[in-house]
């Protein structure tokens, strides 16, 4: 079935009276598409991209500076996912989770924001207020482009602006 789409794959499977076989473990089949990278255990929890995260299963899942295989959606760096011994994963947040989620491109700007401030050392507290920020301008920025979109709207149907100025006349017409 090379050479044609997944969904025309499943068509063609489906017609040929082959039903498909689904994941036994859906969650796994997903996490398996995921980026992979090592990281180590520390005391203080997993370190990722300069965020902590931590969960209680850490210290079961290996010792401090082993190495560790970790998947992460870098759509969400809120929850990243350990394999451990047995190879099962285990989702682990951050070690904070009252910290709003965030994408690795908006971690990674947000740590090219703090490089060009020459800041000698850039820490979690300082990327992630560097997120807030840029998360408030695009909102800010949203705001007026819709106020924008409605005045021109208003505008448009309101129809072209008459040059005549308004009669006070009384006396009546014709």
């Amino acid at each position: 079935m090379l050479g044609t789409t997944p969904a025309a794959a499943w068509k063609e499977s489906l017609a040929s009276g082959v039903i498909p076989r689904l994941p036994a473990n859906p969650a796994r089949f997903v996490i398996g598409f995921l980026p992979v990278t090592r990281g180590r255990l520390r005391r203080n929890g997993l370190l990722f991209e300069r965020i902590r995260h931590w969960a209680d299963v850490l210290p079961a899942i290996a010792q401090p500076r082993e190495a560790l295989i970790v998947r992460y959606d870098p759509r969400n760096l809120a929850q990243l996912y350990v394999l451990d011994s047995h190879h099962r994963y285990h989702a682990i947040p951050y070690a904070d989770i009252r910290r709003p989620p965030i994408s690795l491109a908006e971690l990674r700007h947000a740590h090219s924001i703090l490089r060009n401030q020459a800041k000698a050392s850039i820490n979690e507290e300082q990327l992630l207020a560097v997120h807030e920020r840029q998360v408030e301008i695009l909102k800010k920025a949203i705001r007026a482009t819709k106020a924008a979109r409605r005045r021109g709207e208003l505008r448009r149907l309101s129809g072209p602006v008459s040059r005549q100025p308004i009669s006070l006349s009384t006396s009546p017409a014709g």
